[in-house]
């Protein structure tokens, strides 16, 4: 029995998508008008090794929000330290492949007496106490959120960008600062976003696709009974706006998420996908503050896990209600318990390309999240892995499903496919015309069964694989797949 799904029409003249030679992943039902015999399957990261233990005298077991990106060759990451019985700072880690992490000695800032160590940002209480800065009596350590601006018209002083939620005799909202080396930073102007409530890691970057800055930040929503936050019913969370010049900004609305049931959400952790970046995906934490770590009785023993949402205009989500990353085994050393409420919190700027474990094989995308909070006497950062695009899999079991696109228009001469087939699975492909009639050399009988696993298997047709003749014309494609798994399509 076929499924239509929501918002699709099969009928004849439907609109067109223009997709171009944008990657489409199926991270979502867009692309699609109807399925028969299979379903979209959220993937797991694999869990990978600890990249960072805080361990340093001016770490500690409460360190947390990291902001992690590629600069060029180098991986750039800043980080909350702090610790039980010690004030933040910003600190600075760097990396060569995104795996292996050092704290560059920045002679910057002096804690307990020394500037050997890797701090970026004093500490809170001694940013109290400077009065350079007329008016301010709060300064954000706590959440300092650090992005390379990819404005084109951006100043070379200020080509990297932190925004940190502050008060000031005026109010409180979140300041920009800015730098010309990512290291030595100064006040751009208070106050950019000030109806948020911002005890999480609030994030700002430039967004290339839309030409405009954009800003995914912590706010309260009601309607969740017992939901203990601003009264009875209120509740964590997210809200968006944008800018075109990362000061004066839009004004703040919730982001909405269809019929996915309201729940507590803390960092929101979006990012526009570099290898399909109209897309916005985004991994926030889920938090359950009524629900106790199994067995704890610790301070710190809410649980949590991590979501899997994603948009195509940043203030609408397909949000999946399954967790995208679980907290794990509770492990019997108190440094990895993962259990805790501000554990599971992934870092922003969020997705890395890294090279695989496995000599030869494609890259892995890395995300980085926290673990061993408020517990013992270091915290932790911790690696996992997807394949390229693998957040979500159109996914057939050993039955064949078929799926239908809805009409397409494209740019390009070939079609790739990233995929991954068992031994005996395969997926075909189909052209069609936009009324569901089979093109001319492009029918199910004239494409042999693709099996393997790869990122970008070129689609052929009686041994040819140019489609340019169809260019600019309206499309179905047409799949029939068994005990496989497709996780994205793009024409060249």
């Amino acid at each position: 029995m076929s499924v239509l799904l929501a918002g699709a029409s099969a009928a004849p003249g439907q609109d067109v998508l223009d997709i171009g030679s944008r990657r489409e992943l199926f991270v979502d039902d867009y692309v699609i008008d109807t399925l028969t015999g299979l379903e979209l399957v959220l993937q797991q990261p694999a869990r990978r090794e600890v990249v960072m233990d805080y361990d340093q005298p001016w770490e500690g077991n409460t360190c947390l929000y990291h902001s992690i990106f590629r600069d060029g060759d180098i991986y750039r990451m800043y980080y909350r330290a702090s610790g039980t019985a010690r004030p933040p700072t910003v600190c600075y880690a760097e990396s060569m492949d995104g795996i292996h992490w050092t704290r560059p000695m920045l002679g910057l800032v002096e804690v307990d007496g020394s500037t050997q160590n890797n701090v970026v940002w004093p500490p809170t209480d001694q940013l109290k106490a400077d009065k350079s800065i007329p008016g301010t009596s709060h300064f954000g350590a706590n959440s300092f959120m650090v992005f390379k601006d990819g404005n084109p018209a951006s100043l070379a002083a200020e080509r990297y960008k932190g925004v940190t939620p502050m008060k000031t005799d005026g109010g409180r909202g979140m300041s920009l600062f800015v730098s010309p080396d990512g290291f030595h930073w100064s006040l751009k102007q208070h106050r950019v976003i000030t109806d948020g409530e911002y005890d999480a890691l609030n994030q700002v970057y430039w967004d290339k696709v839309r030409q405009q800055y954009v800003a995914f930040y912590r706010d309260a929503a009601y309607g969740l009974p017992g939901g203990g936050y601003r009264g009875a019913d209120g509740y964590r969370a997210i809200a968006t706006a944008v800018s075109s010049d990362a000061l004066n900004w839009s004004d703040g609305r919730l982001l909405e998420y269809g019929d996915a049931p309201k729940e507590q959400l803390y960092d929101p952790a979006i990012v526009a996908y570099h290898r399909a970046p109209h897309l916005f995906v985004g991994f926030p934490l889920r938090y359950l503050p009524h629900r106790g770590a199994p067995g704890s009785t610790h301070k710190w023993s809410e649980v949590s896990d991590v979501l899997f949402m994603t948009s195509r205009n940043g203030r609408h989500w397909r949000r999946w209600r399954e967790a995208f990353l679980r907290p794990g085994p509770q492990i019997g050393q108190p440094e990895h318990y993962r259990w805790g409420g501000h554990c599971n919190n992934m870092a922003v700027g969020v997705i890395v390309e890294t090279a695989s474990d496995t000599p030869g094989a494609p890259n892995e995308l890395s995300i980085y999240s926290t673990e061993g909070y408020y517990i013992g006497k270091s915290s932790q950062l911790r690696r996992y892995t997807l394949r390229l695009d693998g957040f979500v899999a159109l996914h057939a079991r050993a039955d064949e499903g078929e799926m239908v696109t809805r009409p397409l228009r494209f740019e390009g001469s070939r079609l790739t496919l990233n995929f991954s087939t068992s031994a005996a699975g395969s997926v075909r492909v189909e052209l069609q015309d936009a009324a569901g009639i089979p093109l001319d050399g492009f029918a199910l009988a004239d494409c042999p069964a693709i099996y393997g696993d790869e990122i970008d298997r070129v689609v052929a047709w009686k041994g040819t694989s140019d489609v340019s003749r169809l260019a600019g014309t309206p499309v179905r494609l047409r799949f029939v797949i068994s005990d496989a798994d497709v996780y994205a399509l793009q024409f060249h």
